[in-house]
């Protein structure tokens, strides 16, 4: 549930730019692949400057919390609030992707290209 916010702002951000970039398949399948790759690799093991980007991720960062609780590593109380931790990260994407959207929609409505292909 914590996660919803995050794919939410992540596919109006998509939207958005499909609004703009009327072709922009190639773009989603990247970030697409860098967000599942993302969940795949042990966080642990990447270099210092990925890790802390990776750590931002909400994806990443459920996937790292849930090995953690799973492996005895924390306590429920610590996974609460690690919960309330990842679900303020997602509204804060959900956030950026409405502000992208409104963006972006405005843009081609000035522009004019909202309904062409």
């Amino acid at each position: 549930m914590s996660l919803s916010p995050f794919f939410i702002g992540v596919g109006l951000a998509f939207i958005g730019l499909f609004l703009l970039i009327k072709r922009a398949g190639v773009v989603v399948e990247l970030v697409n692949g860098i967000l599942i790759g993302a969940g795949i690799f042990s966080v642990v093991h990447l270099p210092g400057i990925i890790y802390k980007f990776l750590d931002t991720v909400p994806y990443t960062y459920a996937a790292h919390t849930l090995f953690n609780l799973l492996n005895s590593k924390i306590t429920v109380r610590t996974f609460i609030t690690l919960e309330v931790k990842l679900l303020t990260i997602s509204v804060i994407y959900l956030l950026i992707g409405i502000i992208f959207f409104k963006y972006c929609y405005n843009r081609a409505r000035r522009e004019g290209t909202l309904g062409h292909y």
